[in-house]
């Protein structure tokens, strides 16, 4: 029996309150540093079992503990039934939840009968020519504006925003942008600096 082994058993034998027999029995007698552990893990298990004898000598008996526990008890000031306070916040939880389900109901039929200017009525509102809406881009919200933005963009990224360019074209390129109030952009128009250079 090898030491490790000998001491997976000291272990099982001293919290299992057995004596050692057997090949531990013969391990102890040969090996001092593992009878040294079965003596000290021995030692331990008797004084915690003295320890708990010790607590429970002095422990409240049960009867009088329920009778402390009740004085306690007794003695706290009563306080108010809380299911009258939550059937108030269930109920005003519910009528905020139904103004807004009817706000939103209201909205979506309100945005039925008024459909939202699309982008191609806006541009040619405002008299700005060649911008090419941008494919998904979402719709416009009644009475939102929008402004140009210049900026310079790759040509891979023109044609993912819907102008039909050679892609290979490399550098970047002037572009407007017509951007929405979230900041969407919903056309895209190549700047006329940068038509002059092709």
């Amino acid at each position: 029996m090898t030491c490790s082994e000998a001491r997976l058993e000291i272990s099982e034998s001293v919290h299992g309150g057995n004596w050692p027999n057997g090949p531990l029995a013969a391990h102890l007698k040969a090996c001092g540093e593992c009878d040294a552990e079965w003596e000290s893990q021995h030692d331990l298990v008797r004084h915690l079992s003295a320890m708990r004898e010790l607590a429970a000598a002095h422990r409240v008996p049960l009867d009088r503990r329920a009778q402390l526990m009740r004085d306690f008890a007794s003695r706290q000031p009563r306080r108010p039934s809380v299911s009258g306070r939550w059937w108030g916040l269930a109920a005003a939880a519910a009528l905020i939840l139904m103004a807004g389900a009817g706000t939103r109901a209201w909205d979506l039929l309100s945005s039925r009968s008024t459909p939202a200017p699309s982008v191609e009525t806006a541009v040619e509102g405002d008299g700005q020519e060649g911008f090419i809406a941008v494919p998904y881009a979402p719709a416009l919200a009644s009475g939102e504006a929008l402004r140009v933005v210049r900026t310079e963009l790759y040509p891979a990224s023109l044609v993912s925003l819907g102008l039909d360019l050679d892609p290979t074209l490399t550098g970047k390129m002037p572009a407007d942008l017509l951007v929405g109030e979230d900041g969407y952009p919903r056309a895209v128009r190549v700047s006329s600096e940068a038509e002059s250079n092709f």
